[in-house]
């Protein structure tokens, strides 16, 4: 009696059990597709422009960038620059400063745009990485739209609009970087 009893209750508990099942899967019939992040790490910015010396940083990075005379190593710095710049925005949103952050994101499209002017000016026989150098700046570009999409959603009004049109001016500099690769 006790054997039937626990057979029964068994039975039934895998009846429940796979009618749950197969109702749970019923629920999210198409699951939302989320993009799959660019595999590309940004440095670490260093101090931040709410610190009272990042005036000498700034500086700093000015004068290293007069001082570099080939071209390709100017397209790098443009693209460590831009990489920076948008590494401390994220920083400056989290902490809650959208104000400086919205700049330094603005800052680091306006780094990727002067990277891929000085790019094409560089001829392909004059280096030799010029393939490995364009393929670079397309991730960090790819890198830089998907956190301000990132960032752009965390935010309203004229901050998300000034993301969004950052987001079109990077969609505009990969189409044309694309079709002049």
């Amino acid at each position: 009696m006790i054997k039937r009893l626990l057979f029964t209750f068994l039975l039934v508990g895998i009846f429940l059990s796979a009618l749950t099942l197969s109702l749970a899967q019923e629920a999210t019939p198409y699951p939302s597709p989320k993009p799959t992040p660019v595999a590309y790490t940004l440095p670490f910015p260093g101090i931040l422009p709410d610190h009272p010396l990042y005036f000498l940083k700034s500086l700093r990075d000015t004068i290293l960038f007069l001082l570099i005379k080939n071209p390709v190593r100017r397209v790098e710095f443009h693209i460590l620059q831009a990489d920076k710049s948008l590494s401390s925005a994220s920083m400056l949103f989290d902490k809650g400063d959208k104000t400086r952050g919205i700049q330094m994101t603005t800052k680091s499209v306006q780094q990727l745009v002067s990277g891929k002017n000085e790019l094409f000016r560089i001829r392909p026989e004059e280096n030799l990485q010029l393939n490995s150098l364009k393929d670079k700046f397309e991730k960090s570009a790819l890198k830089h739209q998907e956190m301000i999409q990132d960032l752009a959603m965390s935010l309203e009004g004229q901050d998300k609009e000034t993301l969004e049109s950052l987001y079109e001016q990077l969609t505009t500099l990969l189409t044309d970087f694309s079709r002049n690769r």
